[in-house]
């Protein structure tokens, strides 16, 4: 985590969310309203732990959901 926050000058969690934004529109164009990371970190193993709010339109929120899933697995952090 510090390897990949130092190569991008502390801006790791804010292009992280325009990423992860990206992301999830890619999979679900429509419906999301706001996404804010609260805090970005690693497990003992180096797992990412991503504690973050988002705020969606209830008709989507499932596909939202979805989208959300496969969004994550799709991002490379390195």
């Amino acid at each position: 985590m510090d390897k990949v926050s130092s190569r991008l000058c502390g801006r790791f969690t804010q292009n992280f969310k325009y990423i992860l934004a990206a992301e999830i529109r890619k999979f679900q164009p429509v419906g999301v309203k706001s996404i804010d990371i609260r805090s970005i970190s690693t497990d003992k193993t180096n797992n990412l732990i991503i504690d973050f709010d988002i705020i969606v339109d209830t008709k989507y929120n499932e596909l939202i959901r979805n989208a959300l899933q496969y969004a994550i697995v799709a991002i490379d952090v390195c």
